[in-house]
């Protein structure tokens, strides 16, 4: 029971540590649902380069709840879509409102692309301060949207989805090297969510299930689509049930404990993948 309680120890205190905020490089979480009116602004808090994002994406009027928005589909899609912006953060304009058509685990609706796990993870790990080498200028952001976009899987237009599990990073690697032939920055920022998938997968997928695919519209008198505009990630509230895994950077005290714990206890009920997986988490945080 001791050498239970021992594991179960590491869990716990990994979770109170999950329940305080993470060291976050920008504010990725939105309460958004169906229906929703959505806009989007160019402002100075998220310096952008490019055509992508970081946009600022914002909720129902008076626009005060806000995310930072990547965008999903990119100029190699077969149907590219676009969203017009309100410059200069202005909140108080009523230019450019659409309306929350969708919103799903990974599916971009018009464009049937697939935002895959190592996509995922890589905007949650940007956002919570965990990407090495991202700041937050333009010239960063656009590296961090170039990385983003060469992880999305392309689909068809009208047409069936490729998917590609979250695992299987020979195929998302395959794919993201004909999508994007990026270099540099970008590509370093996308060999570390693949390595950090590859290395801490449970951690990873845990952290990549926080993140949805918001897929903004143009409705009619009659609340006909009659446009898409480009899809974006957001990572949802965080649960009271989130699993331990992404937040264990937050407190060098708390891994201490837990190393501690993994030296003393000796094997009790959980198995040899559970124990594992924690420890290879309290290892990877620990170099953060």
């Amino acid at each position: 029971m001791k050498r239970m309680l021992s594991y179960g120890a590491v869990a716990f205190a990994c979770c109170l540590l999950l329940a305080q905020p993470a060291r976050a490089a920008f504010d990725s979480t939105i309460n958004v649902k169906v229906g929703d009116t959505v806009r989007f602004f160019d402002s100075p808090s998220l310096p952008r380069a490019g055509n992508g994002g970081p946009f600022l994406g914002a909720i129902n009027a008076p626009f005060s709840n806000s995310w930072a928005a990547y965008c999903v589909e990119s100029g190699g899609d077969l149907t590219t879509e676009y969203i017009n912006f309100t410059p200069n953060n202005d909140r108080t304009a009523t230019n450019y409102a659409y309306k929350v058509g969708s919103i799903s685990a990974n599916i971009a609706s018009a464009t049937n692309n697939v935002v895959t796990g190592a996509a995922k993870y890589l905007y949650y790990a940007a956002a919570h301060g965990l990407l090495n080498g991202h700041t937050n200028d333009a010239t960063s952001n656009a590296r961090l949207q170039d990385a983003i976009w060469s992880l999305v899987i392309r689909g068809t237009v009208g047409g069936p989805v490729n998917s590609i599990p979250n695992n299987n990073f020979a195929e998302v690697l395959k794919v993201a090297a004909g999508n994007e032939d990026i270099v540099g920055t970008a590509a370093n920022f996308r060999k570390q969510a693949v390595d950090f998938f590859n290395n801490n997968n449970l951690a990873a997928l845990a952290a990549a299930n926080r993140i949805y695919v918001v897929n903004p519209v143009t409705l009619n008198a009659n609340g006909d689509v009659v446009a898409n505009h480009q899809s974006m990630v957001f990572e949802v509230p965080e649960p009271a049930s989130l699993v331990v895994w992404s937040v264990l950077a937050g407190s060098a005290a708390g891994l201490t404990v837990a190393r501690r714990k993994r030296r003393n206890a000796a094997a009790g009920r959980w198995s040899d993948e559970s124990r594992s997986a924690i420890f290879a988490v309290v290892d990877k945080c620990e170099q953060h």
